[in-house]
């Protein structure tokens, strides 16, 4: 497979009878969620990362996909799963973990991992994009917020097209908002300092740290916004319906979800006893973030205790 059409493209890694899905956030590909599946798969799950409807492709694309869709995307992945696997675990970053959590309240899955999760977006604007919807279809990151001051982030700018790909990072998943609808396109290559562990245990089995990619759009549908504003919504008024066991990870210095997200997640299951963990090094990507391996080992002992005799 061709490296830029990998980024966008869905994974499926065959492993015990414990499936791990993995959904991506707002606007962004199975990029977010790839390199924690290889690691994931490399331990012994079964992984499974999606591709949200209307992502990996155009931002006009996406404008012709709401929060409905999504869920159903997950929804469907959930089913895959179950064809060979006896329990599943939803992992979602950003707006996907608003969606495993979505899932949970549905009582599809077996448990959950969020990653960053929005229940309150720490740009206010956002809440008000109904306003501005008749005045512009597609919101963008100013110049001034494309180097974001989160120094855990990645400086870059986005392509909107798999075919202009050739890299992507953890640069903010929601954009600033900004009155302008159109946006010049550029790319970079970014390669994310390794992580603390032996690099030796990096996915590419080299001593040198990966480059990691990510693909993202620089310019939002507005009605893609107003679509995840309903659906923070909708997931935060069922949230008492969950009753499997949850890990809520947040990162202290997200620039896009605001760390008080976590705390209203964890008010809302306190009856399941959620374990939450904060992350003091990483921004909103928390997946490709120099806390990388530390999160992903942390899912791995969470899905410990779903280890049956049956699911070896």
């Amino acid at each position: 497979m061709e490296p830029q059409r990998r980024l966008v493209e869905p994974f499926y890694f065959s492993g015990n009878r414990v499936g791990c899905l993995l959904i991506h956030g707002f606007s962004g590909s199975p990029s977010e969620m790839r390199w924690l599946g290889e690691r994931l798969a490399k331990l012994g799950w079964t992984v499974h990362g999606i591709l949200l409807s209307g992502h990996g492709t155009t931002p006009e694309e996406m404008a012709k996909t709401r929060w409905e869709d999504w869920a159903k995307d997950a929804e469907a992945g959930v089913k895959k799963l179950r064809k060979t696997c006896d329990t599943v675990i939803g992992i979602g970053l950003s707006m996907g973990g608003l969606l495993t959590l979505h899932l949970a309240t549905l009582g599809l899955i077996d448990g959950i991992v969020t990653m960053n999760a929005p229940m309150v977006l720490a740009d206010r604007r956002t809440r008000y994009a109904q306003l501005f919807r008749p005045f512009m279809a597609f919101v963008g990151k100013p110049k001034s917020h494309r180097v974001t001051s989160d120094p855990t982030s990645v400086r870059t700018s986005i392509p909107t097209s798999v075919s202009a790909v050739s890299a992507a990072t953890s640069s903010a998943e929601t954009a600033t908002l900004s009155p302008s609808a159109t946006m010049t396109t550029t790319t970079t290559t970014t390669t994310i300092p390794s992580p603390t562990l032996s690099s030796k245990s990096t996915i590419s089995g080299t001593e040198e740290a990966p480059s990691l990619e990510r693909f993202v759009y620089e310019r939002i549908p507005v009605d893609g916004l107003i679509s995840l504003n309903r659906g923070i919504r909708q997931v935060r008024s069922k949230l008492t319906a969950i009753t499997c066991p949850a890990l809520l990870m947040q990162s202290r210095a997200d620039l896009t979800v605001n760390p008080i997200s976590v705390q209203i997640i964890k008010k809302q299951i306190q009856h399941v006893n959620p374990i939450v963990q904060y992350w003091e090094k990483s921004g909103h990507i928390l997946t490709l973030g120099r806390e990388r391996e530390e999160v992903a080992l942390k899912v791995h002992e969470f899905l410990l205790q779903f280890v049956t005799q049956e699911s070896r």
